[in-house]
């Protein structure tokens, strides 16, 4: 049986989760962080930098039902670093130490984003099972995000700033 959006959505409502539906077929749902600042879009009218504590996840499922994918895109831009080295490493570092998540890079315009996919198939995903990979993201992100950061900026790989116990 093929999982539905609205099935998710419930999920997410009995939770007591805020998000939004999209109409291109996805579910958003946004997550406050304590280190992960997401890049700024430029200065806002009032002369005060836009950027905000908070990863914005998108939810979608594929193959008619039976693949999920819980994604958090933009969240580095390795377009311009001179560093970018030193991050994919940091990345792969990260994926080694965790569960479940996966750092992908865009050659093309420098993105950095990670996910949680499950195929569904013929199985049927409980509400914990959703949550679990949904809290994933925003957690892992945020533990290890001094990591990154400090690879983006200084060219170390630096695990001594790693969370001290491996996430989800």
């Amino acid at each position: 049986m093929a999982m539905q959006m609205e099935r998710l959505e419930s999920f997410l409502l009995a939770e007591k989760l805020k998000f939004r539906s999209h109409e291109a077929g996805h579910i958003v749902v946004g997550f406050a962080t304590r280190n992960y600042t997401a890049p700024s879009g430029g200065p806002t009218a009032r002369g005060v930098d836009d950027r905000f504590k908070g990863i914005a996840i998108a939810v979608r499922l594929s193959e008619n039902g039976q693949y999920l994918e819980c994604l958090a895109p933009g969240l580095y831009d390795l377009g311009t670093c001179r560093h970018r080295d030193a991050v994919l490493r940091a990345l792969m570092a990260i994926m080694q130490r965790t569960k479940m998540v996966r750092f992908d890079w865009d050659p093309a315009d420098g993105e950095i984003r990670c996910s949680v996919e499950c195929p569904l198939e013929d199985g049927s995903l409980t509400r914990q099972q959703f949550i679990r990979m949904l809290r994933a993201l925003p957690e892992i992100i945020d533990d290890w995000d001094p990591v990154i950061r400090g690879a983006m900026e200084t060219g170390e790989l630096r695990l001594d700033k790693a969370p001290a116990t491996a996430s989800c």
